[in-house]
Parts: C-alpha cells; structure tokens; sequence
C-alpha cells in the first residue's frame, strides 16, 4: 500500500505521508508541487546557549510553486507550523545533516507535540527559483555534453569495427576475394551494385565505365578472382600475386569513395 492510500485508510502516519499526499492531490488539480526533507528549527538550549537540532527535528513539508512568488511552503501535517512558531527563531537556519532517523508518528486531527516544530527550508521565493533554474541548465548542458561524447564514441568503434573486418576476410576467404566483395559493396553504395545476371567480368565492366580511372586494376582484379574461383589447380593465382593485388585496394578504395560523394545527390534525386 503506498503512502497517500495508508495515510486515507489508517489517518495517521509520519510527516512524509502528510507530505506526500497534498503534493499527490496538487498535482492532480494541475499545481506545481514538491516534498522537502530537511529538518525543523530545532529548539534553543538556554543552557548551553546553542540551538539543537537532533532526529527528532527530521521533518518533512511540502512547497508549492506560484507564479511570480516561486516556491512558497505548507506543511500538511498535524502538531507542526511553518508561521506559528512559538519557540524564539535562530539568527541562522540550521544546516541540514545526512542523519535521518525515523520520526514519531502524528495522528490526525490530534493536538501534536507541545512543542512547535517550524521547518526552514534553505530558500523559497524567486531567489529559490532563479538557484534551481541555473542548477538545471548546468545538468542540461552536462547531460547534452555527455550525449555528445556518447554518440562520437560510438560512431569511432563502429568505424574501427568496418576497418577492422575490411581488413581482415572471413575465414576461408581469400585475400583476393574478400576485396572483390569489398568492391561490390563500395559500388553498392555508389548506385551501381552487381545484377544476378552479371558474370564477374560483366560486372567488371560496367565498373570500368562508371569509374574510368579504375579500369586497369579493376580488370586485375577481376582476372585473379575468376582463376581463383573457376581456374584450374596450376592456373591459380600465387601468393606474390595475391601480395600484389593487395596494392591495389588503397587506389580502388580511393575512386570509388570520391565517386560516392559526387553520385550521391543524383542517387536522392532517382
């Protein structure tokens, strides 16, 4: 059972329990509300001279924003005053502590402690407002800071990661294959990708003409490709040669990502 139904069915309950249920019923009538916790006052220990503020003096109240006052407090609970304060105020409001221990139970309608309890909150008004705005925005600006720096972290794995697997081919694939399906993707990309009815070498030239500048090693690269898929066993290529055509990746790489660029806006416009 939550709070605000204990406190409906029992009538009795701790200051949060007051506290929370006028903020739940504000906000269901569409008024801004909020729960305080902090402690009271305390009381003045005329021997000592000093103000003591204990658990007993934890508390909580509500405050309840208005437009063009800011955050102005009320306190629900039975036996505890904000305005009515009997006791003599300190110069100074206490400084909340993280201590919290569990406070004693007031019942509804009952006459409360004969002490007055009076919570001082740290600020109210538009002073409270204007401190709670700029603590906002700092969150904001870090939180869209830390998105920022999220985002460019991500997109500089992913890049490392298709660095990675273009460098590196599946296993069981060849040098020479892997940067023949490097190609197809790039043209891909560029609004040419291979048609099933393209044999390597038709494919081969379409790419020639699309990427003139790429006709030479595009035509090797392809010659290697079919012997090592089609050729026979002494017709395959050797390893210098595979070490060779691996030269060529930088300048294909090169051409065709210079071609996506420029193709890019008549692919949107298709």
């Amino acid at each position: 059972m939550d709070a605000v139904d204990w406190l409906l069915h029992t009538r009795q309950g701790y200051c949060t329990y007051y506290a929370t249920a006028m903020t739940v019923m504000a906000r269901l009538l569409g008024i801004p509300a909020r729960v305080v916790n902090g402690f009271s006052q305390g009381h003045y220990d005329a021997q000592r001279k000093v103000w003591v503020v204990d658990g007993n003096d934890a508390h909580s109240w509500v405050q309840v924003y208005f437009p063009g006052f800011g955050w102005i407090n009320f306190d629900p609970t039975p036996g505890f005053s904000i305005n009515g304060a009997a006791n003599p105020q300190p110069t100074s409001s206490p400084v909340p502590t993280q201590h919290r221990p569990t406070p004693t139970p007031t019942v509804a309608g009952s006459s409360g402690p004969s002490r007055q309890h009076t919570p001082t909150p740290t600020s109210s008004g538009l002073g409270a407002n204007s401190s709670v705005t700029g603590e906002a925005v700092r969150q904001d600006l870090f939180l869209s800071f830390s998105v920022v720096i999220l985002l460019a972290s991500l997109i500089m794995l992913m890049m490392a990661i298709a660095r990675y697997r273009s460098r590196t081919p599946a296993i069981g694939v060849t040098a020479i294959s892997a940067m023949f399906w490097r190609i197809c993707r790039l043209a891909s990309l560029t609004g040419v990708p291979p048609e099933r009815w393209q044999t390597p070498y038709e494919y081969s030239h379409t790419l020639s003409r699309h990427y003139p500048q790429a006709r030479v090693p595009l035509r090797r690269l392809t010659e290697l490709f079919v012997r090592e898929r089609w050729a026979a066993t002494h017709e395959a290529p050797r390893a210098a040669e595979a070490r060779d055509v691996e030269k060529l990746w930088p300048h294909l790489r090169n051409s065709l990502l210079r071609s996506l660029f420029t193709r890019l806006p008549g692919i949107r416009k298709r």
